[in-house]
């Protein structure tokens, strides 16, 4: 089953019709994406979401926000691509909260592959403070996690080994450990387009949250 239909068939899981006590609810859903994806990887489902769905929802139910965040340099790290998407949460919930003044809030995130590890991150970072994330994250209802990386990644994994094992056979006793080790990192950090090195070990490791 591809990737948009398993996403569909979760959607449809979620619950509508919940009324606060003094008004209805901005449903505010965030779409993030994985490593490597944008904004345009949900495909149709940004539509069909603000779209009547007869049974589950009906027009305008939602308040879709496609969310698109980019490593700010090719060695940043998790925490960091966190807080460039994070900023992009908070300017879209700026402009939702001048468009529907005084009304509660409830969000809702749906995240494919990395964007999962995104969420929780900044989830970690924000979900206690005072900033302008603090209080969103504890509007939270709800988090769609679409193949998460939670037991890290095969692709990476075995990206890693074969860069390792063939370096050493190419180095042999030339290079020490350290020196091996750098040229290594440069390498891995090539062929994965750009992906933070500490980044593909977390993600061939998994994620521990």
């Amino acid at each position: 089953m591809s990737f948009v239909r398993c996403l569909l068939l979760a959607l449809l899981l979620l619950p509508v019709g919940v009324v606060a006590a003094f008004a209805e609810p901005v449903r505010v859903i965030f779409l993030v994406h994985g490593w490597n994806g944008s904004e345009n990887s949900f495909g149709i489902v940004p539509k069909l979401l603000a779209a009547a769905q007869p049974g589950y929802w009906p027009a305008g139910h939602w308040e879709v926000v496609p969310i698109a965040f980019k490593a700010p340099r090719p060695d940043a790290t998790l925490k960091e691509q966190a807080e460039d998407c994070g900023s992009k949460m908070l300017t879209a919930l700026e402009g939702i909260a001048g468009k529907y003044p005084e009304r509660p809030r409830e969000l809702t995130f749906v995240t494919h592959s990395m964007g999962g590890l995104i969420v929780r991150q900044l989830w970690l970072d924000h979900r206690e403070k005072s900033d302008g994330l603090g209080p969103a994250f504890r509007e939270l209802k709800m988090v769609v996690q679409v193949a998460p990386p939670n037991q890290g990644s095969d692709e990476v994994r075995f990206a890693i080994y074969q860069l390792e094992k063939g370096l050493s056979g190419l180095t042999g006793d030339f290079l020490s450990d350290r020196s091996l080790k750098s040229l290594t990192n440069k390498a891995i950090g090539s062929m994965l387009k750009g992906l933070p090195l500490e980044q593909a070990y977390n993600m061939a490791a998994g994620s521990d949250f």
